[in-house]
């Protein structure tokens, strides 16, 4: 396996590494990591430069990107299947793509007029299940 990137090694980033590791569910801190790692992958990938002053704001569309494919399987193009197979290997969906439905379509029976609601009217539950990263190997 390649190298991991490195997350930041700020004290701040210590710190939410490490509340989340004690909070979160392991399929829900795996998400966000990968969604990082996909994020600096993304922007290395096209030289967008990040962690920069917040006016320049780059980490907003590598956020966007990276949530976009690790949720439901946006630009399959950017993540290459040695890639995504390496990801995987270190950091396991598990039960993501469910965990994460169930908590949208409770969401949605709460609020009813939110955009969660819309999202699950439009069909989010196919698109999480057709996501290439979702519960099979990576193609």
């Amino acid at each position: 396996m390649k190298a991991e990137p490195m997350f930041p090694g700020t004290p701040a980033a210590a710190a939410a590494l490490s509340v989340a590791t004690r909070c979160y569910s392991p399929a829900l801190l795996n998400h966000c990591l990968r969604s990082y790692l996909w994020g600096v992958r993304y922007g290395t990938a096209h030289g967008i430069v990040f962690d920069v002053s917040p006016a320049a704001d780059p980490e907003s569309h590598l956020l966007q990107v990276a949530t976009g494919w690790e949720v439901v399987g946006r630009r399959p193009e950017e993540f290459p299947p040695d890639a995504r197979a390496e990801m995987l290997a270190r950091h396991p969906r598990l039960d993501f793509g469910p965990a994460l439905l169930a908590r949208f379509e409770a969401q949605a029976r709460r609020k009813p007029d939110s955009a969660t609601a819309a999202s699950v009217g439009n069909d989010v539950a196919g698109r999480i299940a057709a996501n290439p990263l979702e519960d099979r190997p990576p193609a």
